[in-house]
């Protein structure tokens, strides 16, 4: 497909989530010119050609929802949102209205396109941008070939593959986990139980309510076999009290607590009033409190400072979650 399209060169303002820009995917957005009259600065011109589009159609309702509509069904934004939709094959994503016409045209990286004005410098900037979104599997040890391992059919062949070409970092009696690089993990599945809890991560692990508390799935398998995830520092229970200003044994009383109430039941701990009120307004706590409610999560791992980990976001260190494939009838299943 050949189109003429238009650029406006000045950057938008950044409005976060009221246009979608807190997980609209990366890449050069542009608009179909459907005339032949000049353009005027600081509109450019310039022609493209997609080999394999995306099609969205867009309504009144969905200008902006279908940004969030995307971002959940691939559990990513941003680059690593176009990173997921260029190895599926995408090279554009066309959005489309009722009556057939196009709207904002999104262009990745690999797709064939040229603008009329800085052509050098659109070159190039096009070429860094492909070559950082196809570093994505080279972050593995050279040895250790992607496709090859997705290809593994047996849980043992995976094991035996990651034994040999990454450092095993933690195993339990459901997952073995594997440290990629200095900024994600592999949690590969064990068992029914493993697939389970990976199912679980990668459901929640893109949700953008709860980005601020969880750790990032990165990659998975569309059978649970495994997850790619966030790498997050060890975390002491004096960094909650740094971070999040909450005193940790305080906070898992009052997230027991919290269940026990939630199901009809009465506080199981002993918290001051004070100290209750406190948990009760920490903006840490309460979403804590709403993902175990929304995940169906039980409050026992979340006592433990070993599901957690710090990460830097914006620059600044957070607390996030890094175990969070355990619900209630997971445990119920494959527990009890």
């Amino acid at each position: 497909m050949r189109l003429k399209i238009i650029k406006n060169t000045e950057s938008a303002p950044n409005m976060g989530s009221i246009f979608g820009q807190d997980v609209e995917p990366k890449g050069t957005y542009v608009r179909e010119k459907i005339n032949d009259l000049p353009v005027e600065s600081p509109w450019i011109e310039g022609k493209v050609e997609i080999e394999n589009p995306l099609y969205i159609n867009v309504t009144d309702d969905t200008l902006v929802s279908w940004k969030y509509d995307l971002s959940n069904e691939y559990k990513a934004k941003g680059q690593k949102l176009t990173d997921k939709l260029m190895r599926k094959g995408y090279d554009a994503i066309i959005t489309t209205h009722e009556d057939n016409s196009t709207g904002e045209i999104i262009l990745f990286p690999n797709s064939n396109f040229m603008l009329s004005e800085n052509k050098i410098l659109i070159k190039k900037l096009l070429r860094e941008s492909l070559d950082e979104a196809m570093m994505v599997d080279e972050d593995y040890p050279l040895s250790f070939n992607m496709e090859e391992f997705k290809s593994l059919t047996k849980y043992t062949q995976r094991v035996r593959y990651c034994d040999e070409h990454l450092k095993k970092i933690s195993s339990g009696s459901a997952r073995v986990v594997y440290l990629i690089d200095n900024e994600k993990v592999l949690k590969l599945a064990k068992n029914n139980k493993g697939l389970a809890q990976c199912g679980t991560e990668i459901e929640w692990g893109g949700d953008s309510y709860y980005e601020d508390i969880l750790a990032n799935t990165i990659d998975s398998h569309p059978d649970n076999l495994w997850v790619e995830m966030e790498l997050a520092k060890k975390v002491k229970k004096s960094d909650f009290k740094r971070i999040e200003g909450i005193n940790f044994d305080s906070f898992g009383m009052y997230l027991k607590n919290f269940e026990s109430v939630n199901k009809g039941g009465r506080n199981v701990y002993v918290i001051s009033p004070e100290e209750d009120d406190f948990l009760a307004n920490n903006d840490f706590t309460e979403k804590i409190c709403s993902f175990m409610l929304d995940s169906d999560s039980p409050p026992g791992d979340l006592s433990r400072a070993n599901s957690f980990g710090i990460v830097k976001r914006d620059g600044k260190d957070i607390i996030v979650i890094i175990d969070f494939g355990l619900t209630n009838s997971i445990y119920s299943e494959y527990y009890k």
